[in-house]
């Protein structure tokens, strides 16, 4: 199936939390070992599309096993991911993206920018950091993928 770059880019995963069986063989080398992997995601939202830049952090967990891999992923949840999910609205600004396409109402707005937590994964001290360039990071539980929030 053949699937063009809009799609990829508006796709919003979801979050889950499955094993995933191999008919083949899983190398020994990555047998225990575990890959994380960080990156924006829900792009289009309310029927805006956003930059990519602006997309919400969301987190997978490829941990590997002899028999297959547990796949796990998480959206991050940061003030904006939290306000966008209870109210309905993009309500921050973004990179590349404004909340309102009134000139005005983006102009007389506060200039509060998303912390979307969308570009980097580092496991540290027993937790994982999610980066984004210009704000902290957050912190995710290194098992469940949770966010603890700020650190």
């Amino acid at each position: 199936m053949e699937q063009n770059w809009d799609s990829i880019l508006t796709a919003d995963p979801g979050e889950t939390d499955v094993f995933l069986r191999s008919n083949g063989n899983i190398p020994s080398e990555l047998v225990g070992g575990r890959y994380f992997l960080n990156g924006p995601s829900k792009l289009l939202f309310d029927g805006k599309r956003t930059h990519p830049f602006d997309g919400n952090g969301f987190v997978r967990s490829f941990r590997f096993a002899q028999n297959g891999v547990q796949l796990k992923s998480r959206y991050i949840k940061t003030p904006s991911y939290l306000k966008q999910e209870s109210t309905g609205e993009y309500s921050h600004w973004g990179i590349g993206t404004l909340p309102y396409s009134s000139w005005w109402k983006n102009f007389s707005m506060p200039r509060q920018r998303r912390n979307t937590a969308n570009t980097t994964v580092v496991p540290w001290d027993n937790k994982l950091l999610c980066g984004f360039e210009g704000h902290i990071p957050y912190a995710l539980n290194i098992e469940t993928l949770e966010t603890i929030g700020p650190y």
